[in-house]
C-alpha cells in the first residue's frame, strides 16, 4: 500500500506564495523527523528561508514540520545534484565543473527559494 503524501508547504495567501510553496514538492506523510543534524544544504536552506520567508517560516514552526521540510529540502538537493553531476561526467565535464553545473542548476529548487511578496 502506498505511504499518503502531504504537501510539505503552509497555506498559500495569494498566486504568487502558491506558486513559491508548491517549490516544496512532496513528502511523505509520516515521515518522523529526521534525528541526524542538517547537513550544509539545510543549514543553507534555512539561513535563506528565515531572511526571505519569513511567514512560511513560521506557519512550518507552528505546524511542527520546518525541521522535516528543511531536511527534505537538503536530501532533493543532494539526490538531484548527485543526478545532474553523473549526468555531466558522463558528457565529460570534470567532477568540479560538473558539481558547479549541478549546483548551478539545483539550488533555487529547494534551498534559494523566490522572496515572500
Amino acid at each position: 500500500m502506498p505511504k499518503l503524501m502531504e504537501p510539505c508547504r503552509s497555506r498559500a495567501r495569494n498566486k504568487n506564495d502558491e506558486l513559491q510553496l508548491d517549490l516544496f514538492g512532496l513528502i511523505e506523510q509520516n515521515i518522523m523527523e529526521p534525528l541526524e543534524p542538517l547537513t550544509k544544504y539545510g543549514l543553507m536552506a534555512e539561513e535563506h528561508w528565515r531572511k526571505f520567508l519569513p511567514k512560511t517560516v513560521a506557519e512550518l514552526e507552528a505546524s511542527g514540520r520546518l525541521r522535516t521540510c528543511l531536511y527534505w529540502a537538503e536530501r532533493r538537493t543532494t539526490d538531484e545534484m548527485d543526478m545532474v553531476s553523473s549526468r555531466a561526467i558522463q558528457l565529460g565535464y570534470t567532477p568540479e565543473e560538473a558539481r558547479e553545473i549541478a549546483w548551478d542548476l539545483v539550488r533555487e529548487r529547494y534551498i534559494f527559494l523566490p522572496h515572500e511578496t
